[in-house]
């Protein structure tokens, strides 16, 4: 007899991302407890792909077509029976509350996930701030709230959410797979051409105006006019000459060839030992795992003060306030090498603190209490 209780993933899409890249690595982690399954409300993708060879069952409804999308969820859901539906994000949230709450799709336990920090709203899109408020409706209450950081508790608080119960499950990464690597170090700098004394410094993250692109674009181009040692890599989905608001961007700063566009990455486990610092210049996080993967990796990290931002570097002298790109550049001009004992100490902080089995139980053990009779 099958006992595997069936824990539903409702989430906008299933884009390159941090919570996408953490909803995959729950659901296609092997646990005789539990059966996964995912209603996206998007298109298919990689990550989409990447779950259907893990045998984890993936339902497109796409929302271009209106209410026939929510009304196909609802029919996959009341077949399914799952026993937890968990969304992710503000409008996976509000798609699963309105789902279980007015759908009746059983005793399904609702959970919301949530993997911000939003301390200005107006920093927010319009539908994204309709969707906090709406989360907040009696009607649609959730029976958890599931942070991925402590910083999100506080700022959700003023919001309203404080009246539901809540816990914080940080996000967690593979550290045997993230590491030191100085073979890939050394192949990665000769395929991008950069010499040994040469200071590599690169920002991965989709493009998006909360990631702080144009922050990092401004602070790039006063590096770069100071010094001529310095090779700048922008990375991530959207980060390549195809798209025309970037290209704008770098036009507008007078980077036009002077940074190399790495656009879309896999995994980035093998590029990551190739650069010497990691810049995040956020206006708003979680638990931002490229941070974690730098860390474990030995890169030095400057980031803006968002999120747990505090909790994941040690250092504090690398943290500079949100969209100061002078102290940004002072910053990145100061960090550019990371020194080896530095670099040791934050890979231990990483292994202790985010690692991925650590994660994913307590993702399991938060579904055994929710089930418990």
């Amino acid at each position: 007899m099958n006992t595997r209780h069936k824990i539903c993933h409702v989430i906008v899409r299933l884009d390159t991302g941090g919570a996408e890249t953490s909803l995959l690595r729950l659901a296609q982690r092997p646990d005789a407890r539990y059966e996964h399954h995912v209603l996206c409300f998007g298109r298919p993708s990689p990550i989409g792909s990447s779950l259907a060879r893990a045998q984890v069952p993936v339902t497109y409804c796409d929302y271009r077509t209106g209410p026939v999308a929510l009304f196909r969820a609802w029919r996959r859901l009341r077949r399914l029976r799952p026993d937890v539906v968990q969304g992710w994000m503000y409008l996976g949230n509000l798609l699963a509350a309105i789902l279980v709450r007015w759908g009746r799709v059983g005793r399904a336990r609702l959970v919301f996930s949530i993997r911000q920090s939003p301390r200005r709203l107006d920093l927010e899109r319009r539908r994204t701030r309709l969707a906090i408020h709406l989360g907040r409706l009696p009607g649609l209450r959730p029976d958890l709230l599931l942070y991925n950081s402590h910083a999100a508790v506080s700022d959700h608080a003023v919001l309203g959410y404080d009246r539901y119960p809540h816990k914080v499950i940080v996000n967690g990464i593979d550290t045997a797979r993230y590491r030191p690597d100085t073979q890939a170090r050394d192949a990665v700098r000769r395929a991008w051409s950069v010499g040994p004394a040469e200071h590599v410094v690169a920002m991965i993250c989709r493009f998006h105006p909360l990631k702080g692109v144009d922050i990092f674009l401004a602070a790039a181009r006063e590096v770069l006019s100071a010094r001529d040692d310095v090779t700048v890599l922008p990375a991530g989905p959207g980060m390549e000459a195809q798209n025309p608001a970037l290209d704008a961007l770098l036009g507008e700063h007078g980077l036009d060839g002077r940074v190399r566009l790495l656009g879309p990455q896999g995994e980035v486990e093998s590029l990551l030992p190739g650069i010497d610092l990691l810049v995040l210049a956020s206006l708003r996080e979680g638990t931002p795992n490229i941070l974690l993967e730098a860390s474990a990796c030995g890169v030095g990290c400057v980031a803006t003060d968002v999120g747990d931002v505090r909790r994941i570097i040690l250092q504090p002298e690398r943290i500079v306030a949100p969209g100061d790109v002078a102290s940004l550049v002072t910053t990145i001009n100061a960090n550019l090498r990371m020194d080896a004992e530095d670099a040791r100490r934050a890979r231990v902080h990483i292994c202790n603190n985010y690692h991925i089995e650590e994660c994913l139980e307590s993702y399991f053990l938060t579904y055994a209490e929710l089930l418990a009779p």
